[in-house]
């Protein structure tokens, strides 16, 4: 079978700093969730003290863009965190809460 990608492969995408892991979609995650379709991502671990927890994302939430560009699944968000530079700030479409909102990540 496939193997996960391990530890460190999650950690030189910049994940780690970031506190978060994602994983795709699926119908049955989008319709606990009240989402139509299953376009983005969803965050299911978070960590307290990583910048997307402090920019306000919480674990449940569904990551729809990443600067302005959809993301469909965890290979294209990882993708697109990879090119987004945490310095300048990442704009994120997310929702959670019932809304959706932009939320800008940045390394402070």
């Amino acid at each position: 079978g496939r193997s996960r990608p391990g530890r460190d492969e999650l950690e030189s995408l910049g994940n780690e700093m970031l506190g978060v892991e994602v994983s795709n979609l699926t119908a049955e995650v989008a319709k606990q969730l009240g989402h139509e379709g299953t376009d983005g991502v969803v965050i299911t671990e978070i960590d307290p003290s990583g910048i997307a927890a402090g920019a306000g994302l919480r674990a449940g939430a569904i990551i729809l863009e990443v600067d302005r560009k959809p993301v469909k699944n965890a290979e294209q968000f990882e993708a697109a965190m990879k090119n987004a530079s945490l310095e300048e700030g990442v704009l994120l479409l997310v929702r959670q809460g019932g809304g959706q909102q932009f939320i800008v990540l940045q390394n402070h």
